[in-house]
């Protein structure tokens, strides 16, 4: 495959605006540290989110983190603490959403503690935040004060090193079977949601399948959209929103850009 496979961040503000309506939110909060906002792609999607909020009347507010990664432990803190100040403020129908990876536990911790609503993690996928937040029975935590980099949406314990494992779909529909059953526990159904599917392992697993096609002579070109779209919905079990990237008026026919839908925990 002669291209690029990737998440469509932007549109993902847009979808993540209309899956935190349909979950009842009254207030959006969002996080963010000031290195992130250097970054064009970053600006982009919190300028769409917040423009989508206050389309659908929602109240958009923007909490700035200004801690560096070597005090990361303060962040956290801030974030367990800043949350409940502000569902004291505007109230339990308050979603919350974070720029960075490793704020994703804590936020979802204390979205749980609170009662309030989170529509997705920024890299949206049942391993992303929550196996550490629910404390989940596979024997892996994400360490305080460990370095994870940003690229990797598996949040274990350094101990877990079974990549076939956490690729394999038995596994993968395990865990989102024990974040179900733990959020229901909660009393917190219909409040929490993500994608079915790990991002950096989709990508992986439809990329080196389709290669094996295209050497079949079983696609259509190089690049061959409707297989890539099989493949996708074959691993999520779900649909799958597919485009091409475009900048500037021009097209890209070998850069797919996927979104998969939410599934809300029940």
């Amino acid at each position: 495959m002669n291209g690029v496979l990737d998440n469509n961040w932007i549109n993902q503000s847009v979808a993540m605006a209309k899956q935190a309506h349909e979950m009842g939110t009254k207030t959006f909060v969002y996080y963010y540290l000031q290195r992130n906002m250097a970054v064009p792609s970053f600006v982009a999607k919190h300028d769409i989110l917040k423009a989508e909020f206050e389309r659908l009347g929602i109240e958009f507010v923007s909490v700035a983190a200004h801690t560096p990664y070597s005090s990361w432990s303060v962040v956290e803190t801030h974030t367990l603490q800043d949350v409940p100040e502000k569902v004291a403020q505007y109230g339990k129908d308050t979603a919350f959403f974070a720029t960075d990876c490793r704020l994703q536990s804590a936020l979802i911790m204390a979205v749980l503690e609170e009662g309030a609503i989170f529509p997705s993690s920024c890299c949206p996928s049942p391993y992303h935040g929550f196996p550490a937040a629910l404390k989940l029975e596979y024997g892996f935590y994400l360490r305080q004060n460990s370095y994870v980099h940003p690229d990797i949406d598996i949040m274990f314990d350094a101990g877990f090193d079974n990549p076939q494992q956490m690729a394999d779909l038995e596994f993968i529909h395990a865990t989102i079977e024990q974040i179900n059953n733990k959020i229901a526990d909660a009393g917190m159904s219909g409040r929490i949601s993500t994608w079915p599917f790990p991002r950096d392992i989709l990508n992986t697993l439809v990329t080196v399948d389709y290669a094996f096609k295209w050497m079949a002579d079983e696609t259509n070109g190089k690049v061959d959209v409707d297989v890539i779209r099989e493949l996708i919905e074959a691993y999520t079990g779900t649909g799958v929103d597919i485009e091409l990237y475009t900048e500037e008026d021009i097209t890209y026919d070998n850069y797919i850009l996927y979104m998969q839908p939410y599934i809300t925990f029940r």
